[in-house]
């Protein structure tokens, strides 16, 4: 029975490990940004797009604050969402951020607090979809849509000018 109960744990232990793996696997993969903030502000779990954005390799993240990743001008502009779900409310906000190191990004954040059974906030997880490619494309269709639209008024002008320029040469002509 013992050994049964051996072979039993053995098996779920590294079941778990290989899950672990596998789910650490699959989070590494995503686009998304995801990480674990502790309540003092400090990483202390980045996905590898933190590694492709920043620059900095995970184990150099691992303790830092967010406003040394960050950079001061993104996280004072994080800041109040950051204490918000500090305060244990999830927030969700989109933003153009000046990161530091990476330049400026549109991003859609959202920190989900890790609340205790108690009640007490331990932290919150980082979620962050950067957006630049899609907000660029938008501002070049607009760019594009005012400058159609500029087109058709000179378009327009150039019509009415030679219609104006048919009627009074209508009666001259007479």
């Amino acid at each position: 029975f013992a050994f049964l109960v051996a072979a039993a744990l053995a098996f779920a232990i590294n079941r778990n490990k290989a899950l672990a793996q596998f789910m650490e696997k699959v989070v590494d993969d995503l686009p998304l940004l995801v990480s674990y903030v502790d309540s003092e502000q400090r990483y202390r779990f980045n996905n590898m797009a933190y590694e492709r954005l920043f620059g900095v390799r995970l184990k150099d993240m691992y303790g830092k604050t967010m406003r040394e990743l960050l950079g001061e001008a993104a996280y004072q502009a994080v800041r109040p969402y950051v204490e918000q779900a500090l305060a244990g409310k999830p927030v969700t906000f989109e933003r153009q951020l000046p990161y530091a190191g990476a330049g400026m990004h549109d991003v859609v954040v959202s920190y989900l607090p890790d609340c205790a059974p108690q009640g007490e906030v331990r932290g919150f997880y980082v979620m962050v979809n950067d957006i630049s490619l899609i907000k660029e494309s938008e501002r070049r269709e607009r760019k594009l849509m005012i400058e159609l639209a500029h087109v058709s008024r000179v378009a327009s002008m150039g019509e009415m000018a030679t219609e104006i320029a048919h009627e009074i040469n209508q009666p001259l002509a007479a």
